[in-house]
């Protein structure tokens, strides 16, 4: 996340816009979850867990800003 910086980008956003980027954050958190399961490979498991928590910043930051 961010921290102390203030953000680089700055989106405004409908309210059903929003709610569509969470839906999505939840769901690719939610494949990449499953994925990783069934993966062999420490290096591709590492990839997805990086991607992961991107999605979770962005899920975080969306609902922090009220979107449910």
């Amino acid at each position: 996340m961010a921290g102390n910086n203030p953000p680089d980008v700055v989106l405004e956003l409908t309210t059903a816009q929003a709610q569509f980027l969470l839906r999505n954050c939840d769901s690719n958190i939610e494949f990449a979850l499953k994925a990783m399961m069934q993966m062999e490979s420490r290096e591709a498991a590492e990839k997805l867990v990086a991607l992961n928590e991107q999605f979770k910043d962005i899920r975080d930051l969306l609902k922090r800003a009220g979107v449910e």
